[in-house]
């Protein structure tokens, strides 16, 4: 036999608006195996998480200088560094 349920919370809420706990009897104990959250909840952490994460990348890592992105493969093929930065600053500014 398996016990598990869940339960919507509070319960006075709109289900759309409601924390869901997911609950298993394991060793005779009732224990939490999940939580959902309301899906604007969690549109507003995952928009939260993309915005610090891209700000903390900015700050982390600054731009490459071109020269440093070309391949040794791109050099033997006669690509010229100082045309590819002349490109990178024109789409820059």
């Amino acid at each position: 036999m398996e016990g598990r349920f869940s339960v919507g919370l509070p319960p006075d809420t709109a289900v759309s608006n409601q924390f869901r706990l997911r609950m298993q009897l394991l060793d005779w104990r009732w224990k939490v195996t999940g939580i959902g959250l309301p899906e604007r909840l969690r549109d507003q952490i995952a928009q939260e998480l993309a915005k610090n994460t891209h700000e903390a990348l900015a700050v982390a890592r600054p731009p490459l200088p071109a020269a440093r992105w070309i391949t040794p493969s791109a050099r033997s093929m006669g690509v010229d560094q100082r045309h590819l930065a002349g490109v990178t600053k024109r789409a820059e500014g």
